[in-house]
């Protein structure tokens, strides 16, 4: 697996293994960098849109869309899936645990390609994580920012309860 972080337009490889490529998109405009090179490819979503830093987009203001779905419009040859959001970097290297740990910490993916999630449940399982599906992109409002479980390590179990107990932005 080749893993890409595309920021301000420049491409470079975090680390490799396997034989296929995914691709983190880190910012809700990384869309423009990724359009060409990510086709056909697992497009991961760790975006967390926030209106200050980005600049206002009325589909994310009025919760017509996600930033998962609004990428997959722009992507439409690769397939999108959310995860990574809701987790420091630094966290990827100290909190993986082998499965079947007690308190083992568990992190949110949504996607609409059924292989794609797959692939990406493979690669959290891989890092020591236990995976929680929302289910379709359109369910990543769950796990975005000012949601129960953004930000806090959560087991499966808790993390279910914290995406079932999110809030639209209108209803907080």
């Amino acid at each position: 697996m080749i893993v890409l972080s595309v920021e301000g337009g420049h491409v470079s490889p975090l680390f490799s293994h396997w034989g296929d490529q995914f691709w983190f998109c880190k910012k809700v405009h990384c869309k423009d960098h990724v359009s060409r090179r990510g086709a056909g490819k697992i497009v991961i979503d760790t975006n967390n849109y926030y209106p200050q830093r980005d600049g206002h987009i009325p589909e994310l203001d009025n919760e017509s869309t996600t930033t998962s779905e609004l990428l997959q419009v722009h992507l439409p040859a690769s397939k999108v899936v959310k995860a990574f959001n809701h987790i420091y970097a630094a966290d990827l290297t100290t909190d993986g645990q082998p499965a079947g740990a007690k308190n083992r910490r568990a992190l949110c993916i949504a996607g609409d390609d059924k292989d794609a999630t797959a692939r990406v449940t493979h690669l959290l399982e891989q890092f020591g994580f236990d995976t929680v599906d929302a289910g379709l992109l359109r369910e990543g409002w769950r796990i975005q920012r000012d949601t129960p479980g953004y930000g806090p390590r959560r087991t499966a179990g808790e993390l279910r309860r914290d995406l079932a107990a999110a809030k639209r932005y209108a209803d907080q």
